[in-house]
């Protein structure tokens, strides 16, 4: 498949890594896709073991301490200080 059946058959695809490249440079290659029903590329694979899922990830600013202290407290946990 050429670059510009690529680019006829997964154009939201073709679009999205265009704005990936932009942000993260030109050596960013896409390894997989799926748009309108069809595939192209390598899915990849991840090991259950290490895969961290989004619910896990904790984005917040503060101290890790405090935001530990305010999960538990919503849990009903009391932490002393």
């Amino acid at each position: 498949m050429d670059k510009d059946e690529v680019r006829r058959l997964f154009p939201s695809c073709v679009e999205f890594a265009g704005h990936v490249r932009d942000v993260f440079g030109p050596g960013v290659k896409l390894t997989y896709a799926e748009e309108g029903g069809r595939s192209i590329g390598k899915k990849s694979e991840s090991d259950p073991v290490v895969t961290v899922s989004l619910s896990e990830i904790v984005l917040d600013s503060r101290p890790m301490g405090e935001i530990i202290a305010d999960r538990d407290l919503a849990k009903g946990k009391r932490h002393e200080k």
